[in-house]
């Protein structure tokens, strides 16, 4: 369980919600970051990795499907890719929406959505 996870490696949970076989910018995250041969490195370095797939061509087990709408509903995602930062119990932390960024761009964007993370809200 990705909560666990992060609760044992202090790590923020980046869940990768996005739509692989339909949506282009998806599929340029997936070409161009995910596939890329540092990703698994890089994450598990910073973060515990998570994705929501929302696939129109390939079937998902009814339980995938379940979760990852009721994880989109939750969070209230509107585009993909959006790439969320969430603690260990859920709470969210900061999000971005990828931009077709190569994966040093990538890398890049997410230390810096990570130390937005970390940085305290001020109170108002």
């Amino acid at each position: 369980m990705a909560a666990h996870r992060a609760q044992m490696s202090e790590h923020p949970i980046l869940i990768i919600f996005m739509g692989s076989d339909w949506d282009e910018m998806s599929k340029t995250l997936d070409r161009e970051v995910l596939k890329n041969p540092d990703f698994g490195g890089y994450t598990k370095l910073n973060f515990v990795l998570m994705k929501a797939d929302f696939p129109q061509e390939q079937l998902q087990p009814p339980d995938v499907q379940v979760a990852n709408l009721e994880m989109a509903a939750k969070y209230k995602i509107k585009s993909f890719p959006t790439l969320l930062l969430v603690d260990s119990n859920g709470n969210e932390l900061a999000r971005t929406v990828y931009q077709g960024w190569k994966f040093e761009e990538f890398m890049t964007n997410m230390n810096a959505l990570a130390q937005q993370a970390r940085t305290p809200k001020a109170n108002s």
